[in-house]
């Protein structure tokens, strides 16, 4: 494997990345019910910090689940 090769890669990747992000962030702004949670977690968690992260457990627990069914047929 060459540097080109690696270097390749990897910019494919932060691409993909970012169009998995891009794409995430869409699905979310699209839906009332998605922008009711979110508002709803950060009324909840009652500190700005602390809601971004329960937003960011769910977003990661969520995903593992999506994850885990495709991978599971």
């Amino acid at each position: 494997m060459g540097t080109a090769y690696v270097l390749t890669r990897l910019a494919s990747g932060r691409r993909a990345a970012g169009e998995f992000l891009r794409s995430g962030f869409l699905h979310m702004a699209g839906g009332w019910d998605h922008l009711l949670f979110i508002a709803g977690v950060l009324l909840l968690a009652r500190e700005f910090e602390r809601g971004v992260k329960l937003l960011s457990l769910f977003a990661l627990g969520h995903s593992l689940t999506l994850v885990a069914a495709t991978l599971a047929g």
